[in-house]
C-alpha cells in the first residue's frame, strides 16, 4: 500500500513538472515577444516624446529671441498670477 502512494506521488510530482515546463515554455513563446513589442512601442512614444518637447522648446527659444519685450511681459504676468494664486491659497 505504501509503495502504491509513493508511487502516485512520484506520478504527481512527474506530472506537475512536465506541466511546468509546457507553461515556461508557452511563456517564453507567447508572453516574451508580446512584452518585447510592447516595450519597442514605449521606447518610440519616449523618442517621439523627446523630439516633441525638443522641437517646442527650441521654437518658444526662437520667440523669445524675435520677441524678446513680449516674452518679458508674459512672464511677468505669468509670475503676477501665480503670486496671487499661492498667495489666496496661503489664506485658506
Amino acid at each position: 500500500m505504501s509503495n502504491t502512494i509513493h508511487a502516485l506521488a512520484d506520478d504527481v510530482q512527474a506530472e506537475l513538472a512536465h506541466l511546468r515546463q509546457q507553461v515556461d515554455g508557452l511563456m517564453t513563446q507567447s508572453i516574451s515577444p508580446t512584452v518585447s513589442a510592447l516595450a519597442h512601442r514605449a521606447e518610440d512614444a519616449a523618442h517621439a516624446a523627446s523630439h516633441a518637447v525638443t522641437a517646442k522648446a527650441d521654437e518658444l527659444s526662437a520667440t523669445v529671441k524675435a520677441q524678446p519685450l513680449a516674452a518679458i511681459a508674459v512672464a511677468g504676468a505669468a509670475g503676477f498670477l501665480l503670486a496671487g494664486l499661492f498667495n489666496f491659497m496661503s489664506r485658506r
